[in-house]
């Protein structure tokens, strides 16, 4: 707990709650602190007062938060590890190897609010009354639903019951809230010590120190432990030779061909998790060319330290061949077929249908999609070697359509054929959210309401329509009269039209290529109307986007049209206000203008290592450059000037970056620099 912050805390109190005091020489109690502001005498003690309470009573209130508090007998308080290692080793991701880690402390103070949370749940905790609570809860539900005969109601109670039983038992296994957020004193073990080290020695072997070691070093002082653990790596290990131990000669020329992508170098730096990413990415390989029963426990690494002197390391990289073979099997697609409707049953006397489009077989009770659109997204073909890519690409595509609930893709080998399945089941074609609720702004609550309307599938050609809108008021301020509060509406209505490809005259052949980079083409329109005691301004939007990205790390935005119209109406006592500001250099009035913006829009994020994730750090690129009235340049409509409407034309640049950098499993460093530059002209 902050000093500064509970001094404050406790001064207002006892400001609060006396309004006389006592001081040391005074026989009567004084008059009212209100009246004797003006004494300086009075002031002096009334201050000296309030320290001496205020010293007495914090560290009274601090001592709880204390973790040597809950230890018992002759137990120490594991209170701080450190590692230390020479200059250049990496230590990222060592404290995660720590056995048992210290209590968290407040802003780096000796005070143990979690522990302190941890034990105050713990003395309320009453296992017994929980297991009666979890008794009762069970005869309570079963009656109720022995009472109804509704399956779909026997359902909604079980669902409920369980609900109420996985609450209880969270309790019965993990403590009260309070212990669930808190943590138990960490009390120093010399074994969790010895434990530590031999988890250091182990990363060491597996990062190439094979001649490493960790020793450990502890300091105490009253009942309070701080560990130190002592690294000396000594010379690494490194590739000196790579060579190829695989009787399949195909499988070896796959090998080779691939060899610029190992992630094993020679001059590399032992490390057995590369060993590992390196297997994985051998096994992709040989799958992306038609080795579908391949498995990575054919892949052998053999490790020779003794190679040579100066810790140079040979690396034997051996494929042997499947049992009862002396070959690995590559396997061609005979047919590929897609069900679009799995687990749908028939109703009435429909049959289900067959259709074959671009060597696909369709299957479906109702043709309700667009098989064209389909196929785009499906990169499995037939008489191609099974790629394992490909179906991953394929499953993704289909599900980024937005149309199904699941994607499942399997192969079947049976009766000598190798058969590609997909099975799709469809999302309902409505659907429909909303949401209430209340924001603040400038200290003044107002209720809102948004409405969203989506539907899937709208021309069968697996479109997305989706309408959206909000109402809501909100208290604000008066910019013309401070003291005034007034209540301002906003309303707003889009509408949009979402396609599953470019909207572009493009080749039959262009289609399906560019379908495994998720092509959209959105249009959208809206209107905006916001009332306020000031003004009335309405903005009518009109927009055209292409969306596309590049294995989930490049994603681009192209919004060829973006058009506005904004019509504002002023009261003449903002307009005045305006007007005196502009006098003084703010251009504010601008905004308020009658005008039609018109602009073009290219937006690219680059996400390399999946930003926002727990278990690396990572970090993420946002560029976009925009251009304003640019077609104003070649042709300027008539009935713009007609309506006196202000047009705008400029140039803008904007980047943000923004990183996030894991410390330990609990916290993590994010930043965020943004920037950019705009240019007006015409």
């Amino acid at each position: 707990m902050n000093l500064d912050f509970a001094f404050d805390i406790m001064l207002g109190f006892l400001r609060r709650k006396y309004k006389y005091f006592i001081a040391v020489g005074l026989t009567s109690p004084p008059a009212p602190l209100q009246k004797e502001r003006g004494d300086a005498t009075t002031r002096k003690r009334y201050k000296v007062f309030i320290k001496i309470c205020a010293c007495v009573l914090i560290p009274w209130l601090l001592s709880g938060c204390l973790a040597t508090k809950y230890l018992k007998g002759d137990e120490k308080l594991l209170y701080r590890q450190a590692i230390k290692a020479p200059k250049g080793f990496s230590k990222e991701g060592l404290v995660d190897l720590y056995v048992k880690e210290a209590n968290s402390k407040f802003l780096g103070l000796p005070i143990n609010t979690l522990v302190w949370m941890y034990y105050k749940g713990l003395k309320r905790f009453d296992i017994e009354k929980l297991k009666v609570k979890r008794k009762q809860i069970e005869t309570k539900f079963d009656a109720k639903i022995a009472k109804v005969s509704s399956p779909t109601k026997k359902t909604n109670i079980a669902y409920r019951k369980q609900k109420k039983l996985d609450d209880v038992d969270k309790k019965i296994n993990n403590g009260n809230n309070f212990m669930q957020w808190g943590e138990p004193v960490a009390v120093y073990d010399s074994a969790a010590v010895l434990a530590t080290e031999n988890k250091l020695n182990t990363y060491l072997q597996l990062n190439g120190y094979f001649i490493g070691s960790t020793s450990s070093k502890t300091g105490e002082f009253k009942r309070r432990v701080g560990v130190i653990y002592t690294i000396s790596p000594g010379p690494a290990y490194y590739y000196d030779t790579i060579f190829f131990s695989i009787p399949d000669s195909l499988v070896l020329t796959h090998i080779k061909r691939t060899e610029t992508e190992s992630i094993i170098k020679k001059g590399g730096r032992y490390s057995q998790d590369n060993l590992n990413k390196e297997r994985d990415r051998l096994d992709l390989v040989l799958k992306d060319r038609g080795y579908f029963d391949f498995s990575k426990q054919y892949i052998d690494f053999q490790v020779d330290t003794t190679y040579q002197s100066d810790h140079k390391i040979a690396l034997m990289v051996h494929i042997q061949n499947p049992p009862k073979r002396d070959y690995h099997k590559q396997f061609t697609i005979d047919s590929v077929a897609m069900t679009t409707d799995a687990n749908t049953k028939a109703y009435g006397n429909i049959k289900r249908q067959h259709e074959v489009y671009h060597n696909i077989t369709f299957s479906y009770f109702k043709n309700d999609y667009n098989k064209r659109i389909l196929s785009q997204r499906i990169f499995i073909a037939k008489d191609s070697l099974f790629n394992r890519t490909k179906t991953f690409t394929s499953q993704r595509q289909l599900a980024n359509l937005d149309n199904f609930k699941f994607v499942n893709i399997n192969y079947d080998t049976s009766g000598g054929k190798f058969i590609a399945n997909i099975f799709t089941s469809p999302l309902d074609l409505y659907s429909l959210s909303n949401e209430v609720g209340v924001t603040v702004t400038q200290g003044f609550p107002g209720p809102y309401i948004n409405l969203s309307l989506r539907k899937r599938n709208l021309f069968k050609g697996l479109e997305i329509g989706e309408i959206n809108g909000r109402f809501g008021f909100e208290g604000v301020a008066s910019a013309t009269d401070e003291n005034a509060i007034y209540a301002s509406t906003e309303a707003s209505i889009n509408g949009s039209l979402t396609f599953p490809q470019f909207l572009f005259p493009f080749s039959e052949k262009k289609f399906y290529k560019y379908g495994q980079y998720n092509p959209r083409t959105k249009v959208s329109s809206g209107y905006t109307y916001s009332d306020r005691p000031e003004y009335k301004r309405g903005i009518t939007n009109v927009s055209g986007t292409y969306t596309w990205d590049i294995n989930h790390r490049k994603q681009f935005a192209l919004t060829a049209v973006n058009l506005n119209i904004i019509d504002s109406n002023l009261t003449p006592e903002f307009e005045q206000q305006l007007l005196d500001l502009q006098a003084q250099g703010n251009n504010l009035i601008n905004a308020f203008k009658k005008s039609f913006v018109s602009s073009m829009i290219f937006a690219f994020t680059w996400n390399p290592r999946n930003y926002g994730n727990r278990e690396r750090n990572s970090y993420i690129i946002r560029t976009t450059l925009e251009s304003g009235g640019m077609f104003q340049n070649f042709w300027t409509p008539k009935i713009l000037l007609e309506k006196n409407l202000e047009l705008y034309q400029y140039l803008r640049l904007s980047i943000d970056y923004r990183k996030n950098m894991i410390l330990d499993k609990t916290r993590s460093l994010a930043y965020r620099i943004n920037s950019g530059v705009g240019f007006s002209y015409g």
